[in-house]
């Protein structure tokens, strides 16, 4: 498992907020799977900033990933190796979080 919880900063929750009222999707976690996924599509690696975690959203990891949340996590970790980056959990929870 990359992560047991996903935080959000209160930036995200309130664009989260925004996206669900524009497109009516009523679950965090499906906008934050599309998000993670959109990301994942980008070759460029996080920043080092560390995140603000000051927001009352957070979900389990298998809350986040739903019936596929080794999916997810696979997908991850292919990431990890296509940018060169090792697939340890220590390694991929510091990259995902």
């Amino acid at each position: 498992m990359i992560v047991k919880q996903v935080r959000l900063s209160q930036q995200a929750k309130d664009q989260l907020s925004r996206l669900k009222g524009k497109t009516g999707i009523k679950n965090w976690n499906i906008l934050c799977r599309w998000a993670l996924c959109y990301s994942l599509a980008e070759k460029t690696l996080p920043t080092d900033n560390p995140i603000a975690s000051d927001s009352n959203l957070e979900m389990s990891w298998y809350t986040f990933g739903g019936d596929y949340y080794e999916v997810y996590e696979a997908l991850v970790k292919a990431w990890c190796i296509s940018m060169g980056l090792a697939t340890d959990n220590e390694t991929v929870a510091n990259i995902f979080g």
